[in-house]
């Protein structure tokens, strides 16, 4: 009877949280159920407001596109703790606002690898959080990209738009990617991340409380009448900011690495091998406490700290289910063990 309990609390848990939408599971695994095997099936088919839960197999589930305001749900992009431990992975995912024929604002995207969301036309109010991949000419107003690991990250300034938020994040790409393309970007915050990208062609934005280690950062024109405040720079070239034709101040300037980081991080780190190292920061680092906000400077401080490393979402996941008597007899009872647990 507890074990029963058990179930239907975390039953309980799931429909109070989706309670004014449908949930559509979707697994590609011969082994696992979902009520569909194909990404893009499987979103034609929601509605409105519904959600798609991508589980984790380990298997890419393709290129797909999104066409209405969903929330699409997958298991991270290295998850831990859970009993079979399988990332959810996509090719490209193209937000597709041509296609879109119900309202276009809300759409919510947390815990994918892809190798791209590309976003083919404006869309307004987008949140992707605690994913991994590459992100090409984000469109529109009201987004928010957070706690995910960015290989690249490029952006249109047109239409005119007054608020993107780029917060908490590990930025990796390098040679020549980064924050490319953004120009006259008055309302865009790039805060509290970890930048290993060039950042160029980059105008009117409020850059704070960010560490610049291993990267470039263009001394040009097109790099000007930005604000940089309260930010690092370790082992970048170059390594002095504000730059020419910006302005700021608190930043702290070609920092010792070994000082930084509670890793030692002594060269370029990409994904996967960014997930071993410990990017808190040391009680001694001079970003401590040395924020805007009086928060550690880097991903784990400001409002909104980066998570984990793992790219779980805050779902109740289980953690183990066990079949203890496979073999019943005829209106015999099924004995097993589960567990769940909340993720941070």
């Amino acid at each position: 009877m507890k074990k029963q309990s058990l179930l239907l609390t975390f039953a309980l848990v799931i429909c109070v949280l989706f309670a004014k939408a449908t949930v559509i599971t979707v697994s590609n695994s011969p082994i696992s159920g979902g009520q569909y095997t194909s990404a893009q099936t499987a979103i034609n088919a929601a509605s409105v407001d519904d959600t798609v839960y991508l589980h984790g197999t380990g298997i890419s589930y393709g290129n797909f596109t999104i066409s209405k305001r969903i929330t699409l749900i997958g298991a991270g992009y290295s998850p831990v703790g859970t009993q079979f431990v399988q990332p959810t992975i996509a090719g490209t995912i193209t937000l597709d606002t041509v296609a879109f024929t119900f309202p276009v604002s809300g759409l919510h995207i947390i815990g994918i690898e892809a190798s791209s969301f590309t976003i083919s036309n404006p869309i307004n109010n987008v949140h992707i959080e605690r994913c991994a991949g590459s992100f090409s000419y984000v469109r529109g107003d009201g987004w928010i990209i957070e706690h995910c690991l960015i290989s690249s990250l490029y952006s249109y300034s047109t239409p005119t738009f007054s608020s993107r938020i780029i917060r908490n994040n590990i930025i990796y790409g390098n040679s020549g990617i980064g924050f490319s393309s953004v120009t006259n970007g008055s309302g865009l915050l790039i805060d509290h991340n970890i930048i290993q990208g060039t950042i160029s062609y980059l105008q009117y934005a409020v850059i704070t409380n960010n560490v610049f280690t291993f990267s470039g950062i263009a001394n040009s024109t097109a790099n000007s009448f930005n604000t940089y405040n309260n930010n690092i720079t370790v082992n970048t070239v170059p390594d002095a900011i504000p730059l020419t034709n910006n302005s700021g101040s608190g930043n702290i300037n070609n920092a010792n690495p070994s000082t930084v980081f509670i890793g030692n991080v002594t060269s370029y780190q990409s994904y996967p091998s960014l997930l071993n190292v410990n990017w808190h920061l040391t009680a001694t680092s001079p970003g401590h406490n040395a924020a805007t906000d009086g928060t550690d400077i880097g991903i784990y401080g400001g409002v909104n700290p980066m998570p984990n490393l793992t790219g779980a979402s805050t779902l109740p996941q289980m953690t183990e289910l066990n079949i203890q008597n496979p073999s019943l007899p005829v209106n015999g009872t099924l004995n097993y063990q589960f567990k769940a647990r909340k993720q941070n």
